[in-house]
C-alpha cells in the first residue's frame, strides 16, 4: 500500500524479493508474535526498507494509515540510531493548535490535567449531543487548558544493529508519535506491518501471497534463555493500553520479556545487510533497548 509520508513507490511482491528481505521478515514474525499476548498475531504481510544516509532522519509521525493492523515491528540494521516517542501534542494539552477542545478520543493517562479531563470529558459524553459543543468550550476555559509548546519527549532509545523495535495496540498510533535520528553513516529500517486486503486494490493481493516454511524463525536459544530470566521491577509510566506497561532493561543483567508496547528482543545474529554499510561510533550517552533503565523522561507515542 502507499505509505503517507514521503515517499509513494510501486511494490514488489515477496515472491521476487532477495533473501534478506525474507529473513528480515521471518525474524518480525516471530518477534511480532512473542510480543501479542491479547490477541491473535496475524502474520505481516508488508515490509517498508528505508535507508537513512548520514544526517539524515524521519521527524515525528504515526503510523497510523488505514487498514492498518494493530502490530508494527522494525529492524533496524547498519548505523545506529535514536528513536523517541511523546504523546502528540493535541492529546497531551487537550486543545488543537486553534485552542479547540479535543473531543474524538478521551484522554488517556500521563496528559495534563487527566482526573479533571477524564471526568468532564465523560460528564460530555452522557450528555444531549446538541450541548456537545457549548460544553467543549466550557471545558477548556473552566481547566485553562492552553497549547504553548510541543509535549516532552517520554522515552528515549538508542538502536543498535539488529535490534526490533515492536509497537503493539490499537490506539498508539492515535495518542503518540515517534521520531528517528540516525547516528551513523547509513542505516537501514525494515518495517513490517499487517494490511487489511480489503483496503488495497485486489490486483495487488497477489504480492504478499508468499509462505515458505524453510524461512521459518523459531527464535535463537540464547535469545530464549535471556528473555526467560527473572524480570526487574517495572516503572510506573502510563500507557494507553490495558495490558502492563513495559519493564525496564537492566543494563548489567539479561532483559526481560518484551513489552505490549515497545520491545526489542536481542539479536545474537542479525540478517545480512542488503547493501554494504560503514558504521561509526556514537559518544552520545542516551539509553537503548539493551540499556534501559526504566528511567523514561515525562512520558508521551
Amino acid at each position: 500500500m502507499p505509505y503517507k509520508y514521503v515517499i509513494d513507490v510501486d511494490s514488489k511482491s515477496f515472491g521476487e524479493a532477495p533473501k534478506a528481505i525474507h529473513h528480515a521478515r521471518t525474524r518480525l514474525n516471530w518477534a511480532g508474535e512473542y510480543v501479542v499476548k491479547d490477541e491473535p498475531f496475524r502474520k505481516f504481510n508488508e515490509l517498508l526498507t528505508l535507508g537513512y544516509f548520514e544526517k539524515q532522519k524521519i521527524n515525528y509521525h504515526d503510523d497510523g494509515e488505514k487498514g492498518i493492523g494493530p502490530t508494527i515491528a522494525t529492524l533496524s540494521l547498519g548505523g545506529q540510531a535514536i528513536m523517541t516517542v511523546r504523546m502528540k501534542a493535541n492529546h497531551y494539552y487537550g486543545v488543537s493548535r486553534t485552542g479547540a477542545y479535543v473531543d474524538k478520543y478521551p484522554p488517556t493517562k500521563g496528559c495534563l490535567n487527566y482526573k479533571r479531563r477524564l471526568l468532564r470529558h465523560e460528564e460530555m459524553e452522557r450528555s444531549d449531543p446538541k450541548m456537545r459543543s457549548s460544553l467543549c468550550k466550557e471545558i477548556v476555559k473552566d481547566l485553562g487548558l492552553s497549547r504553548k509548546r510541543s509535549s516532552p519527549v517520554w522515552l528515549s532509545m538508542r538502536l543498535n544493529h539488529g535490534d526490533i523495535v515492536v509497537m503493539h495496540g490499537v490506539r498508539i498510533q492515535t495518542y503518540y508519535e515517534h521520531a528517528v535520528e540516525p547516528l551513523g553513516k547509513l542505516r537501514f529500517a525494515m518495517t513490517c506491518r499487517y494490511i487489511d486486503p480489503n483496503t488495497v486494490n485486489p490486483h495487488h493481493w497477489w504480492k504478499s501471497e508468499y509462505e515458505n516454511e524453510s524461512d521459518a524463525y523459531d527464535g535463537d536459544e540464547a535469545v530464549d534463555q535471556l528473555l526467560a530470566s527473572p524480570p526487574v521491577s517495572s516503572p510506573s509510566y502510563p500507557m494507553p493500553l490495558s495490558s502492563p506497561p513495559p519493564r525496564p532493561f537492566e543494563p548489567l543483567s539479561p532483559p526481560p520479556p518484551p513489552s505490549p508496547l515497545l520491545s526489542v528482543p536481542c539479536h545474537p545474529e542479525p540478517p545480512p545487510l542488503p547493501l554494504p554499510f560503514t558504521q561509526s561510533p556514537c559518544p552520545q550517552e542516551i539509553i537503548s533497548p539493551s540499556q534501559m533503565n526504566g528511567q523514561a523522561s515525562p512520558r508521551d507515542l
